[in-house]
């Protein structure tokens, strides 16, 4: 079933799917158009100027750079649903033409604007065991099992 990058909603009901947890999921993102729709939660805002002291911006990346580094399917399961802010319960990453899948946010490069961080993940952490995948044209969902 194809979804076009333009159809928010689609991709909400696909991920609300995915899920199948109560309440809302916490996604890690950097696509922000489907979460200013829904009452979905973000691991992480998709811009630095819009996150609030209180939620740990920096430290949220730089969990997820380490999360990024992880080789082990089943730690990295681990630490993506078990770590000290939130449990990540649904990734919604771009796939790029060389097989990796990369998560996008800008951050503050005062006075200079701000900068872009591309953070890439590797399919193979996202092993069948521990996660449920779908591909919908350029993007990667995935849902823990």
């Amino acid at each position: 079933m194809p979804l076009p990058p333009s159809r928010p909603r689609r991709l909400t009901n696909l991920i609300r799917d995915a899920y199948g947890g109560d309440g809302q999921p916490v996604v890690l993102s950097s696509r922000s158009d489907f979460l200013k729709i829904s009452p979905m939660y973000r691991f992480n805002q998709w811009h630095a100027i819009y996150a609030p002291p209180a939620g740990e911006f920096w430290a949220r990346l730089e969990f997820t750079r380490r999360l990024a580094r992880e080789r082990d399917a089943k730690r990295f399961a681990a630490l993506a649903r078990g770590n000290r802010f939130d449990p990540i319960d649904v990734f919604v990453l771009r796939s790029t033409t060389n097989g990796r899948l990369v998560y996008k946010v800008f951050t503050v490069d005062f006075p200079y604007g701000h900068r872009t961080v591309r953070i890439p993940f590797d399919e193979d952490q996202f092993a069948h065991a521990y996660w449920q995948t779908v591909e919908v044209g350029p993007w990667f969902i995935a849902a823990p099992r």
